[in-house]
């Protein structure tokens, strides 16, 4: 099905090829969360967003209330033109069919995370993306007897550093601040164990991120980290000092030390991570990928590099980088985040 025209809309590509890609990437997204990594102002983004509703590329879903935001998502008629047009993979992009059982709230603060980190990534002279996986590509990929998947996969690089070098992975934990503490122990002990077994989700060099809304409850969390085993390799941050574009400032804590020190606890940035040596090699390479069946993954692998751009040429046309995937659930607490999904 072609997208060119209807009713004086018209496509203005490669844009709006990229803007439906990430889309389908996400799930769900609105203007306000998505649209800064195309557009200069919220009133354009979410001119730009209706437009791609009235050319049949996106679609938007009842709301209850007029004052909430609109949620697009990719319509099922546009998911096969996006694909070929951009060369995705089959199954790398989401056609979402309701929102009734969405944790919207969990959704937006994913979304905003994650284009924060493309932001930063855009502006930064030193640190690339290398690789992003939403939870719902790591959940199809999980091994048996792995029983956490992270809310998101970050991976990041330094710049130009040689392919001997492993990048470093962030495991992303998103906390709402209702989350009871025992689950946070859990989910700690539970990546205690598995940071012995070798490489997660394919990643050598990799620590939790954990995103929490008010620094008091980061300290709470850090706590529970603490009584879990894997506070050496937590970093914990609060949502609003990572996102519109800040998620490289130096805002993150360990937990040790926020537990310990509260407020006075030394400060790193995500990117002070990358560096070689800032994060402790698991394994070797020939040791089993724990959490991932090998050739599993799909096409988040390798495709986040762009951070100059959403796209980039491939196999005789554009090629869109994923720039956002989807929340989901963590194994370990039941507390899920359940999404309709086209088969």
């Amino acid at each position: 099905m072609l997208f060119g025209e209807h009713c004086g809309a018209r496509l203005a590509l490669p844009r709006d090829l990229q803007i439906a890609y990430t889309v389908g990437r996400m799930g769900l997204a609105t203007a306000a969360d998505a649209g800064p990594l195309f557009y200069g102002s919220h009133n354009t983004a979410r001119s730009g967003f209706a437009r791609l509703v009235t050319l049949g590329v996106l679609r938007t879903f009842p709301r209850t209330n007029p004052a909430s935001p609109l949620w697009y998502a990719l319509s099922p008629e546009a998911a096969e033109w996006v694909a070929a047009e951009s060369g995705a993979a089959p199954g790398e992009l989401r056609v979402v069919s309701g929102i009734r059982r969405l944790n919207l709230a969990a959704l937006g603060a994913r979304n905003r995370l994650w284009v924060s980190v493309v932001l930063a990534a855009r502006a930064s002279a030193t640190v690339e993306v290398v690789r992003v996986a939403p939870e719902w590509e790591l959940r199809r990929a999980r091994s048996p007897g792995v029983g956490i998947v992270p809310d998101a996969l970050f991976v990041l690089a330094a710049r130009g550093q040689s392919s001997d070098v492993e990048p470093c992975a962030s495991m992303v934990e998103l906390d709402s601040g209702a989350e009871r503490l025992a689950v946070w122990v859990a989910k700690a002990a539970a990546y205690r164990d598995l940071r012995s077994r070798g490489p997660l989700y394919g990643a050598s060099r990799w620590h939790i991120l954990a995103v929490v809304p008010t620094s008091r409850r980061g300290r709470t969390v850090a706590e529970a980290v603490v009584a879990g085993g894997a506070a050496m390799f937590t970093w914990i941050g609060v949502a609003g000092a990572l996102e519109r574009g800040h998620a490289f400032e130096p805002v993150l804590a360990r937990a040790d030390a926020l537990a310990s020190l509260g407020e006075a606890a030394a400060r790193a940035a995500l990117a002070d991570l990358v560096a070689p040596g800032s994060a402790t090699v698991i394994s070797d390479p020939d040791q089993p990928l724990i959490g991932l069946q090998q050739g599993e993954l799909g096409a988040g692998r390798a495709l986040a590099g762009g951070v100059d751009g959403v796209i980039r040429p491939a196999r005789g046309r554009e090629r869109v980088d994923p720039v956002a995937g989807e929340l989901g659930a963590i194994v370990v607490d039941g507390d899920g985040i359940e999404i309709d999904v086209d088969a």
